[in-house]
């Protein structure tokens, strides 16, 4: 690029950070430090931001297993946690898994008008309950679609009006099973 199309091309970079600058509220001989700032101070926001997540997902999880209902030797979880997608659900139910010892967690949530129901079951109930053969049982009555694994499974998409019925569905095909009628 030569002539008057190289001193257009400037122009327009030293417009582009001129912009940038004012921006920053900073004069633009200050533009590097400056996006260097706002760069760490994001990085340093956003650790903050997922320690609060882990810190508000510990006292959750804490308050879920304090409300287990207990049917012999094990502990059954089921809730739903109101605003929450199904990696939400996904992370809160891992959490609750490792600290209920022998037991089943059943965790419903929704976000966007989509509810989602996740389902996490330890190793020592399965002959009885796998979470996938939950899923499969009561993801219709919400509407929504899903299946996994025997340790942990979920559904999405659908209905959050009928996501409380959902939850409660579930914790009665893991009683039946657990009782052995199911």
């Amino acid at each position: 690029m030569t002539g008057v199309g190289a001193l257009r091309e400037v122009r327009e970079m030293r417009d582009r950070s001129a912009r940038a600058a004012a921006a920053l509220r900073v004069p633009p001989s200050r533009l590097p430090e400056a996006v260097a700032q706002l760069v760490e101070s994001r990085e340093r926001l956003d650790k903050e931001r997922a320690a609060l997540q882990r810190s508000g997902a510990d006292s959750a999880a804490s308050s879920l297993l304090a409300n287990a209902e207990v049917l012999g030797a094990t502990k059954v979880v089921a809730a739903n946690v109101g605003e929450a997608d199904l990696k939400q659900l996904q992370a809160l139910a891992d959490r609750v898994r490792d600290g209920i010892g022998t037991g089943v967690v059943i965790l419903g949530g929704s976000r966007d008008g989509k509810a989602a129901l996740f389902v996490a079951v330890t190793k020592d109930v399965l002959p009885k309950v796998s979470a996938d053969s939950v899923i499969k049982a009561v993801q219709g009555v919400f509407g929504a679609k899903g299946g996994g694994r025997p340790e942990s499974a979920s559904a999405g998409g659908g209905s959050p009006a009928q996501l409380g019925d959902a939850v409660t569905a579930a914790r009665t095909v893991v009683r039946e099973r657990l009782d052995g009628r199911g």
